[in-house]
């Protein structure tokens, strides 16, 4: 098989280099033709087998990143189903309290160092804080602004923005209760 496969090159060839390639001992024939081998063993791993491996392990990664959400998600189910009916609602008369209670909830859902800013609001008789995030993941992110909600301190103007799957960026306004 070599010797057919050796022999469909040789046709092939223009003339010069036939007459080159005969030209070589037989010894450097061999050698040549076992470096045509190596170098096209080399190329199908670089261009094929090389990036079709490499895609596979990417698309492990976002699978085993996908199901590690989902068993987040799933373990959050209990947790709501274990809320009570009837919401309690938290007097935050100050902007002072409204930011401490803010942050007391942030840090219990871990997104606090994800937080960009939080900033006073006061306009025309309206007192509150503004909470922006640059860059936060969404699940946790609207878990805590359901329980912020459930706990009876309402959002009084939400802006999000997709920035890819699971990351968004926010800014939420809460005003201080009169």
């Amino acid at each position: 098989m070599f010797a057919r496969v050796n022999q469909w090159w040789l046709d092939r060839l223009p003339p010069a280099w036939l007459q080159a390639w005969r030209n070589l001992s037989e010894r450097d024939r061999k050698s040549i033709q076992w470096l045509g081998a190596v170098v096209g063993l080399a190329f199908i791993y670089f261009l094929v087998w090389s990036p079709v491996s490499g895609g596979l392990d990417k698309a492990q990664n976002r699978l085993d990143r996908a199901q590690s959400e989902w068993q987040w998600l799933n373990a959050q189910v209990p947790k709501l189903e274990n809320q009570p009916a009837t919401p309690a609602t938290v007097l935050l008369d100050s902007q002072s309290r409204l930011t401490a209670y803010v942050q007391q909830k942030l840090r219990a859902h871990q997104i606090f160092s994800q937080l960009s800013e939080i900033a006073p609001i006061n306009k025309r008789n309206r007192a509150g804080i503004e909470v922006r995030f640059d860059s936060v993941k969404a699940p946790h992110f609207f878990a805590w602004l359901s329980e912020m909600e459930q706990e009876g301190v309402m959002v009084k103007a939400l802006d999000v923005k997709p920035l890819k799957p699971g990351l968004i960026q926010a800014k939420a306004e809460f005003e201080v209760a009169s």
